[in-house]
């Protein structure tokens, strides 16, 4: 039976969230902000609909990023997303693990991001605009930094995702951008390893070169090793911008000046308050060196 649904408050919270100070930190180090997309209302960010559903289901404010910590969980979605509209026996016919579990999957048809009628399975009106994950991912690392800031240092971190900065003038965008107490974090997200180009991490290079964040991490998301062939374009264009050497193994590799490549881990967050943690131990004992670009 269908009743009057209860939203969730993205504009409340919006409204406490361009109170941050982002553009005043930008302006303190003499940057200009060009534009960067909404906090709470960025159409290309997956959104958890309701606290209160329509069919009586109720869900905290954080269901959906919850569920969208786990690395396997993003990836399971990635896929149930590519295959929309599809027959519904897709759901007991795909292997375990390919597509959302039966918590996740209970979850989307609550919310009504996820719609069954008659013998097909297709997107809701929250999910049908949504060709990836990418700017989703985007949002979950700056939401997960705002909460980190809160654990950390007791105040809310400025922290936006899809940046453009008309001053300095550096290549693309930059997919999230945070000022902690340490200084600015830049942070590189990529959903697909296999569409990484050596071009990637030069214009992440170059960002890093004309910024001098305190710590920068190109992040991937994915739970194993990282390929062998995206560590040695990272280390090569490394090399060549005069950087020390890329150290690490497995899914955690970083330089003496900050900079990191890692793997998404089986959740980002852990993963990213790990490599925090380190740049914050460098940064602490004095190894807080740039390279010259």
């Amino acid at each position: 039976m269908e009743q009057e649904g209860l939203a969730v408050p993205y504009e409340d919270r919006q409204q406490v969230i361009l109170g941050d100070g982002f553009e005043q930190a930008l302006a303190n180090l003499g940057w200009q902000l060009r534009s960067a997309r909404s906090p709470y209302s960025d159409p290309q960010v997956l959104r958890q609909p309701w606290l209160r559903c329509p069919n009586g289901s109720h869900y905290r404010e954080r269901q959906l990023y919850n569920f969208l910590l786990s690395t396997s969980c993003r990836q399971a979605l990635r896929r149930l997303i590519e295959r929309l509209p599809c027959p519904a026996d897709l759901l007991v016919s795909e292997a375990r693990g390919m597509l959302p579990n039966a918590s996740f999957l209970q979850f989307l048809f609550d919310q009504q991001l996820l719609l069954r009628q008659e013998m097909l399975l297709r997107p809701g009106p929250g999910l049908a605009h949504l060709q990836d994950l990418g700017h989703t991912l985007e949002w979950l690392i700056a939401e997960w930094l705002r909460l980190y800031g809160v654990d950390h240092y007791d105040r809310l971190v400025p922290v936006r995702h899809g940046i453009r900065l008309s001053s300095p003038a550096i290549p693309g965008d930059i997919d999230v951008l945070a000022f902690l107490a340490e200084g600015p974090l830049l942070i590189e997200c990529k959903s697909r390893t296999r569409t990484i180009e050596e071009a990637h991490f030069m214009r992440f290079i170059s960002q890093v070169d004309l910024l001098r964040p305190f710590a920068a991490i190109f992040l991937i998301d994915i739970e194993g090793p990282l390929p062998a062939e995206r560590v040695a374009q990272c280390a090569r264009v490394l090399q060549r911008a005069g950087a020390a050497p890329l150290q690490g193994a497995g899914g955690f590799y970083c330089t003496a000046e900050r900079i990191y490549l890692l793997n998404a881990s089986l959740r980002f967050d852990e993963r990213l308050a790990t490599a925090l943690e380190d740049a914050r131990r460098r940064w602490r004992r004095g190894d807080r060196r740039h390279w010259a670009g």
